[in-house]
Formats: C-alpha cells, sequence, structure tokens
C-alpha cells in the first residue's frame, strides 16, 4: 500500500483518493453505484456526471502553469556541507535504484498498451504513450543525474576523511 504524509500524518493512498472521490460526489462530479459481490466486500463504483464531464473539460483546455521546482533532495544536497559524503552517497544510490525500478514499471506499462493495442482509439493510445514517455524520459535523466552525482561525490569523498583526520 502506497503511503504518503500530509501535515505529519501517514494516509494511504486508496484513503486519500476516496476522500476526493466523495467531496467530487457532494459537488455532483461524480455519481456512485454500490455493487454486491458474493463473498467479497462491495465495490463501489464510480461514473462521471454530465457537470463533471463539463468540468473536466474545462480544466484541460486551460492553460497549463508552470510547476515551482521545490525538491527536498535538492535542499539536502545543498545544506550538507558538514554530512559524511557516505551517508550522501548512499541517498543518491537509493534514488537511483528506486528510479532504475520506475523504468521496469514503464517498460511493462508500454508493453502492456501494446498488447492492448487494437482495443484502444489511437488517439487514446498516443495520449498515454506521451504521458508514459514523459516519467520514462524523467526516469532515464534522474539516473544520467544519480551517475554524474555519485562521480563526483567520489571524488570528494577521500577528502572528507583526509580533512577530519587532521
Amino acid at each position: 500500500m502506497v503511503k504518503i504524509s500530509i501535515l505529519k500524518e501517514d494516509i494511504s493512498l486508496e484513503l486519500l483518493l476516496y476522500l476526493v472521490l466523495q467531496k467530487m460526489e457532494a459537488e455532483e462530479l461524480v455519481t456512485k453505484r454500490v455493487e454486491q459481490t458474493e463473498g467479497k466486500p462491495s465495490k463501489n463504483i464510480y461514473s462521471i456526471t454530465q457537470k463533471g464531464s463539463e468540468d473536466l473539460e474545462k480544466w484541460l483546455k486551460l492553460p497549463i502553469e508552470q510547476e515551482s521546482v521545490r525538491s527536498e533532495l535538492l535542499l539536502k544536497i545543498f545544506l550538507s556541507r558538514d554530512i559524511p559524503v557516505k551517508d550522501i552517497i548512499k541517498n543518491i544510490q537509493q534514488i537511483k535504484e528506486d528510479c532504475e525500478k520506475e523504468l521496469l514499471q514503464y517498460s511493462k506499462i508500454k508493453n502492456l498498451l501494446k498488447s492492448h493495442n487494437e482495443q484502444n482509439d489511437r488517439k487514446k493510445l498516443v495520449l498515454w504513450t506521451i504521458t508514459l514517455n514523459n516519467g520514462k524520459q524523467g526516469a532515464e535523466a534522474k539516473i544520467k543525474w544519480c551517475d554524474e552525482t555519485l562521480e563526483l561525490l567520489e571524488e570528494i569523498k577521500d577528502l572528507y576523511i583526509v580533512l577530519n583526520n587532521i
């Protein structure tokens, strides 16, 4: 289960999704139908309403706002002057490993899209591919950055040890 932190409270992504869906239902953007299943918990099936479709279309046509760059990673690196380089290296290696796992997921999704090519219309497939490529290329760029960063950190790793032994 994926967890995220909101105001220092852990909350499951699934719970957050249901909270958003409840709010959308209250705003009449979606409707909910409960489907009973034998021997299993009931399922909530959500459908977009006409009002929800209209609001979604309006939102999709709005200009895209530039995302502000806020990176906990870069802030921590920038302020890590007194942190042992080996600890910074360990964090960068973990980030690289996470990005490599992410790339595997993108590859699986791409294969899934290819296998369902006939079932999906061309426009939908192109839009999904564009979205997938953005994530894939972002992960590849971060892996490249991690490799370059690890090389640079290796250059100063011994310097930190020498300075602390003086």
